[in-house]
C-alpha cells in the first residue's frame, strides 16, 4: 500500500460522528422532537438491532439540532429499515429543502444513506430534519449521524517506514493517541 494512502486511511479511520441518535432508544435520541420508538422483529427485518429500532410517526419523524457552528460544513448518515410486508416511501427535508426525494425503503432489510446538508440550512445555528411519509402506514427512521468538518480538524502525524514497505504512524494531536501500523491498515 503506498505510504500516502496508508497515512490517509490511518488518519481518517478513527473519526467519530459529531452527533448520533439511535431513534428507537429514547435514552439515545436526544434530538428527536416528533416520533415514538418501535422495534421491528428479527423475522420481519434482517438487520442489526440498531437498524431494527426506529422512531415512527403517522406523518413525519422530526429531529432538531441546536447551537451548531454556522461556518461548518455538515453531512448526514441515515439508516432506514422497514418490514418485508410493510412498503414505505418517504422523503427527507431540511428547512424546506429536499435532501432526498420520495424513496422506497428497503423491504425486510436496512440501508445507509450519506447526504450533504446545504450550508444555508444551518445559518441560524439550528437544523431541523423532517422524515416525511409519502406512502405507507407511517414514516420511520433508525439512526442519524450528523457529521461536521469540525470533527475532521488538521492532524499531525509522525510516520516512518522501512525498506520492506512497513509503515508505522502515530497521531500526535486531534484524536486520542493511537498507533497505526500495517496490521491495523490490513484490518480496514
Amino acid at each position: 500500500m503506498p505510504a500516502i494512502i496508508a497515512l490517509l486511511l490511518c488518519t481518517l479511520a478513527p473519526l467519530e460522528p459529531q452527533l448520533y441518535d439511535d431513534l428507537g432508544d429514547p435514552d439515545r435520541s436526544p434530538h428527536l422532537i416528533t416520533g415514538s420508538p418501535y422495534t421491528f422483529g428479527e423475522a420481519t427485518v434482517d438487520a442489526q438491532e440498531s437498524a431494527r429500532t426506529v422512531a415512527f410517526d403517522p406523518q413525519a419523524v422530526v429531529l432538531r439540532y441546536e447551537e451548531l457552528d454556522a461556518s461548518a460544513e455538515y453531512a448526514l448518515r441515515v439508516t432506514y429499515a422497514t418490514e418485508r410486508d410493510g412498503p414505505r416511501t418517504q422523503r427527507l427535508t431540511c428547512e424546506g429543502v429536499e435532501l432526498h426525494g420520495p424513496r422506497e425503503l428497503p423491504r425486510g432489510s436496512s440501508e445507509v444513506l450519506d447526504l450533504p446538508v446545504p450550508g444555508s440550512a444551518v445559518q441560524d445555528r439550528v437544523l431541523e430534519l423532517s422524515f416525511e411519509r409519502v406512502a405507507g402506514p407511517n414514516a420511520v427512521v433508525s439512526e442519524v449521524w450528523l457529521l461536521s468538518d469540525e470533527s475532521i480538524k488538521e492532524r499531525h502525524l509522525a510516520a516512518h517506514g522501512d525498506l520492506r514497505g512497513n509503515l508505522t504512524a502515530l497521531v500526535l494531536d486531534g484524536l486520542p493517541p493511537h498507533r497505526c501500523t500495517d496490521d491495523y491498515l490490513t484490518a480496514l
